[in-house]
């Protein structure tokens, strides 16, 4: 039943929200007639990191081909790879430690809210959350106690999974990193560890060969740092969340955006508050259960500890990035903490710490309902809650067509998202228009109307900001200002002989 309702729930409404800036830039990646076309475009990038994941707009154009690109069509790429996560974390567990253990992670899993946000979005993330949860699946194969020595098919299988990991996203060897340096430290016996790693280190190490091509074609990569922003805490409080409940839980991302977050994130401190009570205690729980696990130095089955230690190393390496290198890491980015979590959670309930007291586990199966009560609180803001939807270019569309004399105008935002959903072509000025004043006196001078799009206004500085409009006078002057879900949107009218 959890199954069904966790498939299911990554296909409902799936189509409903609109294409926004981020998926745009996926669109225009793949708009063209075959794979290999797309590749070359992905190796000429120098201002965008998507060089690090080639394999889902090389899979998309494919899917594109085929089914065509319709919202629903392309949505449902990401929502069968995430749901192909969701099975294969399920039998993971299964066939790693029971039933009963398969139970709890298939629960949580399906009602994810995390999971379930990025099925639905025309992004890597679902693909990149299917490869690690087979690198997980293929290692716990590797592990298996009641094989003394790891067949060679669960060694292909992992090597084949690691490679797929790394191609949906170089990000993804910090995570092969630190699975393999803890099952080094905790299981100690470096030849069986060889034996499984050095394969998976070699296929993950083609995608050297991507970067190599890359750098040779493109000449330069510049980095780009989006999304949120935070100071580092807060930050790592927003990654905590997000992988545990989702990105819709608490206040909409937009709140956030301002210098009054923190009032903002005061408002919804009874929720945090309980979510933080469920997260301490099943930390709690874990970390008293690797503990005991340790003491007792089981060989025989050391993977629930590798997993429980690569949690945390991983956590700490993605913070560690965040802060030193100044990359900007978010929700998106940690995906392979998902499965991590998936895996363990099940452990704060059916494995004891302390056997002769039973009402720690009651606390523990309160602590993990809760956080699934949760869970199902965020995915109740991102399925109706118009407050926590995606930016909305539909909206902004049907507003051009609706003035179809008047130019449009892209300030800030993606063209191809508003294309998509328009049949006028707009005009971007970040492109040969640097500026209002240089569009107004080239191709505007003709115009009897233009409407200028922001989309996520408060990125756009001060300094350029609404008295920026003042270099359109006196040729234009403003008729219309309205506020979209993401998107200031103001029409402009042109001044006749008496600049009226």
């Amino acid at each position: 039943m959890a199954i069904v309702i966790g498939v299911w729930a990554r296909f409902y409404e799936f189509s409903s929200q609109s294409i926004w800036g981020d998926e745009g830039y996926t669109l225009l990646l793949t708009d063209s007639k075959s794979a290999s076309e797309t590749a070359r475009l992905l190796l000429e990038l120098t201002g965008s990191n998507w060089y690090l994941a080639p394999a889902y707009p090389l899979v998309l154009s494919i899917w594109r081909d085929v089914f065509g690109s319709s919202e629903a069509a392309l949505r449902s790429l990401s929502a069968i790879f995430g749901s192909m996560a969701l099975l294969t974390v399920i039998i993971a567990a299964w066939r790693a430690w029971g039933r009963k253990w398969a139970c709890w992670t298939a629960v949580f899993a399906a009602l994810s809210g995390y999971s379930i946000y990025y099925s639905q979005e025309i992004r890597p993330y679902a693909l990149l959350t299917w490869t690690t949860t087979l690198v997980l699946a293929t290692y716990l194969e590797c592990r298996d106690p009641r094989r003394p020595n790891p067949g060679r098919s669960a060694r292909v299988a992992l090597a084949v999974a690691a490679c797929a990991a790394v191609w949906s996203s170089a990000l993804s060897a910090l995570f092969l990193v630190a699975l393999a340096f803890v099952d080094l430290l905790v299981s100690g016996a470096f030849r069986r560890w060889l034996k499984i790693w050095l394969p998976a280190a070699l296929s993950a190490s083609t995608f050297a060969i991507w970067i190599v091509v890359h750098f040779l074609v493109a000449g330069e990569v510049r980095q780009t740092v989006g999304g949120f922003q935070a100071p580092f805490l807060l930050k790592a409080g927003f990654i905590t969340t997000a992988i545990s409940v989702g990105t819709t839980f608490g206040p909409p991302l937009v709140d956030l955006r301002g210098s009054d977050r923190v009032q903002v994130l005061l408002e919804y401190a009874p929720q945090y508050a309980l979510l933080g009570l469920s997260l301490a205690i099943i930390c709690g729980r874990l970390l008293a259960v690797g503990w005991m696990s340790w003491r007792a130095s089981t060989k025989s089955d050391v993977r629930l500890r590798v997993l429980i230690g690569s949690t945390v190393l991983l956590f700490a390496m993605f913070l560690a990035i965040e802060a030193v290198a100044s990359i900007n890491i978010n929700p998106r980015h940690a995906v392979a903490l998902w499965p991590l979590l998936c895996l363990t959670l099940p452990a704060t309930v059916l494995l004891s710490s302390c056997s002769s007291k039973h009402w720690v586990r009651h606390i523990a199966i309160s602590a993990v309902m809760l956080l699934i009560t949760l869970n199902l609180l965020s995915l109740f803001n991102y399925f109706f809650q118009k407050e926590y939807s995606r930016d909305d270019y539909k909206s902004v569309a049907n507003y051009i067509d609706h003035h179809k004399t008047f130019v449009p105008v892209l300030w800030a935002g993606s063209p191809t998202s508003i294309e998509y959903y328009s049949d006028q072509t707009v005009v971007d000025i970040r492109g040969p228009f640097h500026n209002l004043h240089d569009l107004i006196h080239g191709p505007a001078a003709d115009w009897t109307g233009l409407i200028v799009i922001i989309n996520r206004p408060f990125l756009v500085p001060d300094y350029v900001g609404e008295r920026t409009f003042e270099t359109l006078k006196p040729e234009f002057f403003l008729v219309e200002k309205k506020s979209l879900h993401y998107f200031h949107v103001y029409r402009f009218e042109r001044a006749n002989k008496d600049g009226l």
